[in-house]
This record gives C-alpha cells, sequence and structure tokens, in this order.
C-alpha cells in the first residue's frame, strides 16, 4: 500500500463520524422543536423568570444532547463494525459529558453577563450613543472571548494535551487560518470592520442615517452587519466592510440639529416685502423652529415665471425639521391667499400685432398657389 494513503480502517472510521452526527442530529431536532414549545408557552406568561430561565438553558441543553448522543452512537458503531476507536478518541462518556459541563456552564455565564452588561449600559449610557455603541461593542468582544477558552478547555478535556499534540493543534490552527482567511475574505473583513464601527463610531445605535438615497435610523450594529430601519419601516442589512469606502451622511453626529428649507415662488406682480415678513413670521411663531438661528428668507432668482423665494430655520433633528417643512409650506400658502400673494404657474403670452399681419387670400390667389404647387 503507499504510503499516506487512507486505509480501509481509516474510512470506516470516517464513515462512523459522519453517520454519527447524522443521527446525533435527530434528537437535537427533537429536544429543539420541545424547547420551542416551552419557550413560546414561557413568553405567554406575564412573568419574565420563566423566560430568563429559558433563554439561559437553551445552549446547556443542546450541548449536553449533541455531544452525548455523538459519543453513544461513534461507541455503538465501533462495537458493531468491531472496529476499535483510535486511541486520540478512544475517550468515554464522561469525558464528553464533562466538556458538555465546561460549555454549558460558558453558555449560562455568557448569558448573565449579557444581561448585567445590558442593566449596566442603561444606568451609565443613560440615552448616550457613544457609549451605548461601545458597551455593544465590548459585550461582543468578551462573549467571544469567553466562548473561545471554553471551547480550547474543551477540547483539551476530550483529548488530553500533549507537546506533540500541542504542535500539531498550533500548526494546524495555523494553516487553517490562512485558508479561511483566503476563503472568507468578505467575513473577515465584515469582521473588522464590525469592531472598528464599535470603537471609532462613524455612526452609533438611534444616529439617523441618509444611506445611498435611504433615510432610515441605526438600529441594530453586529459583529458582520448593520440593520438600518428606514422611514417606511423597511430593514436595511448592509455588511459592515461596505463602510468603509461608502459615503454616508450622520444628522447625529457632533450636531443633530438640522436647518430646515421650505421653497416658494411669487409672481412679479405680487408684495415682496409682504410676502417676506408673512414667511419669516409664520417660521417664528412655530414651535418646533428653534430661536438659534432666526428664521431667514433669501430672493434666490428671477425665474421665468415669478420670483422664487428660499425660507431657512432650524429644528432640533432632521425628522422634525422635515415635518416642520410641511407644515410651514401649508401655513404659507394659506397667508398667502388670505393676502392676495400669488403663486405662480407656467404662462405663455402671445401677442398678436394686426397691423403687420399678413391680410387673408382670396380664392383666386388659393387657387393659383395650388396650381404653382403642383
Amino acid at each position: 500500500m503507499v504510503e499516506g494513503m487512507p486505509t480501509s480502517n481509516d474510512l470506516l472510521f470516517l464513515a462512523e463520524g459522519v453517520a454519527a452526527v447524522i443521527v446525533s442530529a435527530i434528537p437535537l431536532l427533537i429536544v429543539y422543536y420541545v424547547y420551542k414549545r416551552i419557550a413560546t408557552l414561557a413568553a405567554r406568561t406575564k412573568s419574565k423568570l420563566d423566560d430568563y430561565l429559558v433563554a439561559v438553558s437553551k445552549w446547556p441543553l443542546f450541548i449536553t444532547i449533541f455531544l452525548l448522543s455523538f459519543s453513544s452512537l461513534l461507541n455503538y458503531f465501533s462495537d458493531k463494525m468491531r472496529l476499535p476507536l483510535p486511541e486520540y478518541l478512544s475517550t468515554g462518556a464522561d469525558y464528553l459529558l464533562q466538556a458538555a459541563i465546561v460549555l454549558s456552564i460558558t453558555s449560562v455565564i455568557v448569558v448573565i453577563i449579557q444581561s448585567a452588561i445590558t442593566r449596566f449600559g442603561r444606568r451609565v449610557a443613560a440615552g448616550e450613543a457613544d457609549k451605548e455603541t461601545a458597551l455593544v461593542g465590548l459585550q461582543k468582544i468578551i462573549t467571544y472571548v469567553i466562548w473561545i477558552l471554553a471551547i480550547l478547555i474543551a477540547l483539551s478535556i476530550i483529548f488530553p494535551p500533549s507537546l506533540p499534540a500541542l504542535l500539531s493543534l498550533v500548526s494546524g490552527i495555523g494553516f487553517a487560518a490562512i485558508v479561511v482567511g483566503l476563503a472568507a475574505q468578505k467575513v473577515v473583513g465584515n469582521w473588522l470592520s464590525g469592531l472598528l464601527i464599535y470603537f471609532v463610531r462613524p455612526f452609533r445605535l438611534g444616529d439617523a442615517l441618509l444611506f445611498r438615497g435611504d433615510y432610515g435610523v441605526v438600529e441594530e450594529i453586529k459583529i458582520t452587519h448593520t440593520i438600518i430601519r428606514t422611514w417606511d419601516n423597511r430593514r436595511l442589512v448592509v455588511p459592515n466592510s461596505v463602510f468603509d469606502s461608502e459615503v454616508l451622511i450622520n444628522y447625529h453626529l457632533k450636531d443633530p440639529r438640522m436647518i430646515g428649507m421650505v421653497f416658494v415662488d411669487i409672481t412679479y406682480e405680487s408684495n415682496y416685502d409682504l410676502a417676506k415678513n408673512l414667511m419669516i413670521k409664520i417660521a417664528s411663531e412655530h414651535p418646533n423652529v428653534l430661536p438659534d438661528m432666526p428664521p431667514q428668507v433669501h430672493l434666490l432668482e428671477f425665474g421665468e415665471n415669478g420670483l422664487r423665494l428660499r425660507l431657512i430655520f432650524m429644528c432640533k433633528d432632521q425628522p422634525t425639521a422635515f415635518v416642520t417643512a410641511a407644515e410651514l409650506r401649508e401655513l404659507i400658502k394659506k397667508a398667502f391667499d388670505e393676502n392676495g400673494i400669488e403663486i405662480p404657474y407656467p404662462r405663455r403670452y402671445i401677442i398678436y400685432e394686426h397691423s403687420k399681419a399678413r391680410p387673408p387670400v382670396t380664392q383666386e390667389e388659393g387657387k393659383g398657389l395650388e396650381t404653382a404647387s403642383s
């Protein structure tokens, strides 16, 4: 046999492992169905304790069931085929149970830490987007670090470490990291971009953005993508790496106040000073207009059909400015109607000069023209 080629025992063991994983999924699916039913019933109750217990027990239950099922099935197939397991996998159910306990305790610790950070964040952040976003990033990083350590501990329990095994494991992880990095550049890029968003914070939770022509609010920042809720209640799921090269408008960064604008045309015959004073008065009396910047009216251009005016005012944020502009247009239209100020529409004036017009063609001249054209 060629050296390095897999033996029949290796192939049989591989088949055992695949079969064990597939069959182990069956009790896992059953447990998942039962868990969903229990979670649904817990959600209907008024108490929050049962919801918390269901959330805490989710991963411990799944991990334990899967590892025990996998161990039992692997030993069953080995006895059935009279093929001993490799030495490095000849572990009993007690080792797998210990690993399951470690991972179960880890999942409980993660849930408790996430809950503690959330409660702590509510008190510390107090509506501050910067602190809230940083706490979410800290929560994600702590969760990943704890899970990585727990997985390493579980592996060391299942496969007792030795120096050659550790060296081969480190080299294997390094090679796997290179392969995964090349094969999943976008995923890794999204992950790194997510970390940058958490700590550089070009936008934060609750910030209003204009992204590719869509206005929305940052609803959730995950490690790989960001969810933006648009004004019409759609959800934009944007990979985090997109923001590295994308220009977006953040209405809440530094100063959330926004200058709103209303454009109005009046005819040349209308009273310009009266129209200007009415627009300033209406804007000044509106409750949403801030006194930080008094409303102003500018004459932009002499248009084809009239004068183009622009009213500018300041509001506390972009949504308020949008609503206020719509209300001001309605109030300005009513005030203009009451004061005889006309808003123009396209017109065409046709001037007919009778003295320079050609006299009508007689019947004889018309017949002559027809004969000449034929």
